[in-house]
């Protein structure tokens, strides 16, 4: 489950951004269940820049889950984001496997869609999501890669992803009797230059409590006011 943090407010320009979530965040539980809470503090911080400017070349700013994230929900969706908007067929270029040693079986249990920060054009976007429609397997290791040849953006001539990303992660094998965690951000921690109109997230390994968590969460400008946030 993912938090987004300042969803209707631009971030301003050459400023440092400070994103906390606090113990106590709790986990969605149903009747017999005993409440998973995160008890460790989750703290990063972020600079912005001094434009919007995009670079020509497309890159991935972030993922979630992370790479190496360890005891990922099985019903996770997998993200990944660019810093601009990607042609459609990008989606083409993902694959996720499971790993198992040196031998790998693809997973296809999801539908792929692109999302944009003001849905302004539904269908397209820099954000990638994979919606499972079927869950990942527990105790399991997963490898997701974007091959740098099929994937491009929307200028002409289209400009292509530098080369292959990939990353790993593990789900975790008995989600029950684990407590949350963080387990993607974007911006990721210490990013510098980053938009103005980037939409800062939080992705969780499990499904939040979402009356409760949003007590716990909370970002910092200069040491200002915390800003709101939504869950998605």
């Amino acid at each position: 489950m993912t938090y987004t943090l300042d969803s209707t407010t631009q971030l301003l320009p050459n400023k440092l951004y400070k994103v906390t979530v606090m113990p106590g965040v709790m986990a969605k539980v149903t009747a017999g269940e005993i409440p998973a809470v995160m008890e460790q503090p989750f703290e990063f911080e972020f600079t912005t820049g001094g434009s919007n400017v995009v670079g020509n070349v497309p890159t991935i700013v972030g993922t979630s889950p992370m790479n190496n994230a360890q005891d990922i929900f099985p019903w996770h969706d997998i993200v990944i984001n660019f810093n601009k908007v990607m042609d459609p067929t990008t989606s083409a270029a993902v694959t996720v496997e499971k790993v198992d040693g040196t031998a790998s079986t693809p997973f296809t249990g999801y539908t792929a869609r692109w999302v944009s920060p003001d849905a302004a054009i539904p269908g397209e976007g820099p954000t990638l999501i994979l919606e499972l429609t079927s869950a990942l397997e527990k105790g399991a290791q997963y490898k997701v890669t974007v091959a740098a040849a099929q994937a491009k953006d929307k200028d002409t001539p289209a400009n292509y992803l530098p080369a292959d990303y990939s990353i790993t992660f593990s789900t975790e094998a008995d989600e029950a009797n684990l407590a949350p965690r963080v387990v993607a951000t974007v911006p990721m921690p210490d990013d510098q230059f980053v938009p103005t109109d980037a939409k800062v997230t939080i992705a969780f390994s499990k499904d939040m409590d979402q009356t409760t968590a949003v007590n716990y969460l909370g970002m910092m400008k200069d040491g200002t006011i915390p800003i709101p946030g939504a869950w998605i």
